[in-house]
Formats: C-alpha cells, sequence, structure tokens
C-alpha cells in the first residue's frame, strides 16, 4: 500500500496525491494492501512540471487500484520531470557507478558496443564525447538511446515504492 495523501473533495470524490502526482477519482476500498477504485474508468491522474499540466484518463479502465494507476503515471512523470537522473533512476535502468559518474554499456542492432555515461556536473557522454544537445529528462535520453541504439530503454528492477 503506498503512502498517498488523502482528500475527500465537497462533491465525494477522493484526491490520491504523493510524489507531486495527483488521482482523482470515486470510492474506493481497501483489500490485499491495495486501494480497489469502484469505479476504475473514471479515474484521472495529472501532475504539474514547471506550469506545464500533464494529465491521464483512465476511461479504458486498465488500472483498477490507486497503485496500479499511480505507477502508470510516475512513468509519464519521470518521463518529462527533469530531476529523475538520480541514483534510483540509474539504479533501476541498469547503470552502475565507477568513480563519480554512472556508466551504462549496451549494444546496438548490429552488435556494436557503445557506452552512455553521465557526469555529475559536467553532462552526458556517448562514446567518451560529451554531448552536444544534453538530454534534459528521461523522455529525451530514451529517445536518443533509441537513435543510437535501435532499442529501447529498458528498467531492470523496479523497488516498491514506500508505504
Amino acid at each position: 500500500m503506498y503512502a498517498f495523501n488523502k482528500l475527500q473533495q465537497e462533491d465525494g470524490t477522493w484526491c490520491f496525491e504523493m510524489n507531486g502526482i495527483h488521482l482523482v477519482f470515486g470510492s474506493f476500498f481497501v483489500r490485499s494492501g491495495l486501494h480497489w477504485m469502484e469505479s476504475p474508468e473514471q479515474a484521472i491522474a495529472f501532475f504539474n512540471i514547471e506550469g506545464n499540466l500533464y494529465g491521464l484518463s483512465n476511461s479504458t479502465n486498465t488500472s483498477r487500484t490507486a497503485e496500479a494507476f499511480y505507477d502508470v503515471m510516475f512513468s509519464q512523470y519521470a518521463y518529462f520531470n527533469e530531476e529523475t537522473f538520480s541514483e534510483r533512476f540509474f539504479r533501476e535502468y541498469g547503470f552502475t557507478q565507477c568513480n563519480k559518474s554512472w556508466q551504462l554499456e549496451v549494444r546496438d542492432h548490429l552488435g556494436v558496443k557503445n557506452h552512455f555515461e553521465f557526469r555529475p556536473g559536467a553532462g552526458w557522454y556517448y562514446n567518451n564525447r560529451l554531448l552536444k544537445r544534453q538530454p534534459g529528462n528521461v523522455g529525451d535520453l530514451v529517445h536518443l538511446h533509441a537513435q543510437k541504439t535501435g532499442a529501447f530503454l529498458k528498467r531492470i528492477s523496479f523497488k516498491n515504492k514506500q508505504e
């Protein structure tokens, strides 16, 4: 069960918030440590980064719990949030810490080894060359990775969020 900040609105809907991500939906119940939404198709989620509002509807009813819907929205949040280049991010995406940098070796579609490296204070390097256009967020990095390797940058592990 995630440690959401919960607030019931005057109209009876609930607003769950955690780490800047807001979920709004009707009634819910708790079972097996999860917040089950009674009408998940009516749920929405949103966050705000630098005055830009990003939102998502659960109209397809794909997420039945607040936790699952939060995870979907968190992937969008991480895509746009510049502060996601953290130790947690690097570990989840398979980077290794070497001296004072984070490194990832990958092979492209031809089997050629490539090297991504983030040096705090200096920026992103590709095959030991400073990138002229620096990725500003995870989305930029994902696009760069796909462009260079022909593959998608994938999360290799998932740590449970705090209760």
